[in-house]
């Protein structure tokens, strides 16, 4: 006996066969069949037209023959003449009464076909879209996932249907991307990303987009949003985050080493354990970040000076905490860590800082010899780290 796989994934037998053929098989949300001999729920409705003109026939005889007479009586002392012109403007008022029913009537019936049309429109087009990511070329799947950008964009109601397929495809498709050995992030994975990233969510909406242990190395995401996304043990080594807002987003344990945070907002957004080393945060905004037990080695929380004023602030790390993170020649010149919670002498004794660092109570300043000593080797550990840094090959295809 053949088998066949059940709702739930597993197997199970074929249902015999009726008198040689073979039975069918409805759909679990398909309604069943009538009884015979009964006719259908909303009977009437279904003969339509008949009974629509036969209550038409009664509602206009209504108005133009009998409203007409009761509401304006015969031989109730007004002369025969008065009468029938105060009944001929009864049933003036009555037609353009009926008319302006039949007019809204006329626009409803309308605007719900077009609606109906829209729906089945978009319908179509999601359909279509969703087949194109299982396509093998690239271009056609990129095609795909702008498309239905454009669904989500066009029916609101689609909206967290086309944000469920584009995070499955991410899952799925990231785990090609350890199997290669290309220098960039696959230009399908990308634009999943940026869509995700552009698509508005409400500001109700606080549930995390399940994307951890993903492989988004060498990507660029910037000027997204990415709030209330979990990154828990995802690959984002070498990715730009420029620009983007990454608040409340869950990176615990992830690999993001030279990695790019430049204007990025980063409020209350969770780091821990993860590794950072040479990461920059150059102009972000990390207020009541978690750092704890993060790997900060080199990483760059400074701002750019030009003429003696800041082109570029340095991070901002109000209420962020850095208990028992790893800050061996970070750069926290001119940082504001007054209200930074969990630093002690031995963590910023190997940071770079300078007289424009402000550190929290209780948390002393290295000497001044021994900055100068850490700023020489964070710079050539720097040096060291961009050469080492594997370079974007425009010319590979996926």
């Amino acid at each position: 006996m053949t088998r066949r796989r059940s709702d739930e994934g597993g197997a199970g037998p074929d249902p015999p066969a009726i008198n040689g053929r073979e039975p069918v098989i409805k759909h679990p949300f398909m309604p069943s069949d009538p009884p015979q001999g009964k006719p259908p729920k909303g009977f009437p409705i279904a003969l339509g037209l008949p009974w629509t003109l036969f209550a038409v026939c009664i509602v206009v005889i209504a108005a133009l023959v009998i409203f007409p007479a009761v509401v304006v009586p015969a031989g109730s002392g007004v002369a025969s003449m008065e009468v029938l012109q105060a009944q001929n403007a009864f049933r003036a008022l009555a037609l353009q009464a009926l008319a302006g029913i039949f007019l809204a009537l006329g626009a409803y019936h309308t605007a719900r076909t077009l609606r109906i049309n829209r729906e089945s429109q978009v319908a179509g087009r999601y359909s279509s879209a969703v087949s194109q990511l299982g396509n093998e070329s690239v271009e056609i799947r990129v095609g795909g996932i702008y498309a239905l950008e454009t669904v989500a964009r066009d029916s609101p109601r689609d909206h967290q249907a086309v944000v469920d397929v584009l995070v499955a495809f991410i899952r799925r498709s990231s785990e090609r991307q350890t199997l290669t050995n290309e220098y960039r992030l696959a230009e399908d994975l990308e634009a999943a990303v940026r869509v995700v990233g552009r698509l508005p969510r409400p500001s109700w909406d606080r549930r995390l987009l399940r994307l951890s242990v993903v492989h988004l190395q060498l990507g660029r995401f910037e000027d997204l949003d990415l709030k209330y996304i979990d990154f828990t043990y995802a690959n984002l080594a070498h990715t730009v985050f420029a620009g983007s807002d990454l608040s409340y987003s869950q990176l615990a344990f992830a690999d993001i080493h030279e990695s790019g945070f430049a204007k990025t907002l980063l409020h209350q957004t969770s780091f821990g354990g993860s590794d950072l080393m040479h990461a920059w945060f150059q102009g972000a905004d990390a207020e009541g970040a978690d750092f704890s037990r993060a790997k900060l080695g080199g990483a760059d929380f400074s701002g750019r000076r030009h003429e003696g004023s800041y082109r570029i602030p340095p991070t901002v790390l109000t209420d962020a905490d850095f208990e028992d993170a790893e800050l061996s020649g970070a750069n926290l010149e001119g940082v504001d860590l007054a209200r930074s919670e969990g630093l002690t002498d031995a963590a910023v004794a190997g940071a770079i800082l300078d007289d424009a660092t402000r550190l929290p109570p209780g948390v002393h300043r290295p000497s001044q010899r021994v900055r100068r000593s850490r700023a020489r080797s964070a710079a050539a550990a720097r040096t060291k780290s961009r050469e080492a840094t594997p370079r974007r090959d425009s010319s590979t295809k996926n």
